[in-house]
């Protein structure tokens, strides 16, 4: 027996025998090429009649071949768990009625609040409620097998009562027997980049409306291409329908006057 295993197996099976039932331990035994064996020794004693334990009878199991996959599954989770933890994206998992199971730290970054105050809580209770009716439609979509993933967009509840915006990717997580078992998937934090995108399209709606208001005829000349841009003021003051303009630089000199050449 290993050394390191007789102090735990030995005061277990003499328990066993002293309280007059059967016993299981698990321990090392040595192989006579100087390998270790992990065996299961299933055994109970045996009595006399005036309750004298007369000798053990049992089994061994050579347990090496489960301990060593054991091992290696939790070496393997141990190095998944890393790499999740290092993502700059939130890795999620749910079961199927949407309770998160795992997330990893980098839900702290966008929520605010830690993986332990959320476990068992509901995906759906911390998204904003404009944007559950989209993520109830992707679930349904996904557990129906009508799509293998979805995708859609919501925004986070956060710890201080803010919301960001968030992008959602999941797919469906089956077990040995292809039965779902959960949902996994992604959110990405796009908070800024839709506040830049809105910026963009307001100031381009301000700089229509100003165009409009101020009767400007704009154009821009993309050198790399060649293609010049006119806008519907610009070709209405030269004379031509909207659009009526080649985009190119030909009809630029053709319209300008001989001496401006």
């Amino acid at each position: 027996m290993h050394p390191e295993d007789i102090d735990k197996a030995l005061p277990l099976v003499s328990s066993a025998v002293a309280q007059r039932r059967p016993f299981a331990a698990q321990y090392r035994l040595r192989a006579r090429d100087g390998s270790t064996r992990w065996v299961l020794d299933k055994g109970q004693a045996v009595f006399d009649e005036h309750g004298t334990p007369l000798y053990l009878t049992g089994v061994i199991i050579n347990d090496t071949a489960r301990r060593i996959a054991m091992e290696e599954l939790a070496r393997s989770e141990v190095k998944h768990r890393r790499l999740l933890e290092n993502l700059s994206e939130v890795v999620w998992q749910t079961d199927l009625d949407g309770r998160l199971i795992f997330v990893n730290r980098a839900w702290r970054e966008v929520a605010g609040s830690s993986p332990e105050q959320v476990a068992r809580s509901r995906l759906s209770d911390h998204l904003d409620a404009a944007a559950r009716p989209a993520t109830e439609l992707a679930w349904r979509r996904l557990l129906a097998g009508e799509d293998s993933s979805v995708h859609w967009k919501a925004r986070v509840l956060t710890a201080t009562g803010d919301a960001r915006w968030a992008e959602f990717t999941a797919s469906l997580i089956s077990g040995s027997d292809g039965l779902a078992t959960g949902v996994s998937g992604l959110l990405t934090d796009i908070h800024e980049r839709t506040l830049l995108d809105a910026r963009i399209r307001e100031g381009e709606e301000r700089l229509q409306l100003a165009v409009q208001s101020t009767r400007l005829g704009l154009w821009d000349w993309n050198i790399a291409s060649g293609r010049v841009h006119f806008n519907d003021y610009c070709s209405s003051v030269l004379g031509y329908a909207p659009g009526a303009l080649s985009p190119g630089v030909a009809p630029l000199r053709a319209l300008a006057h001989p001496e401006a050449r």
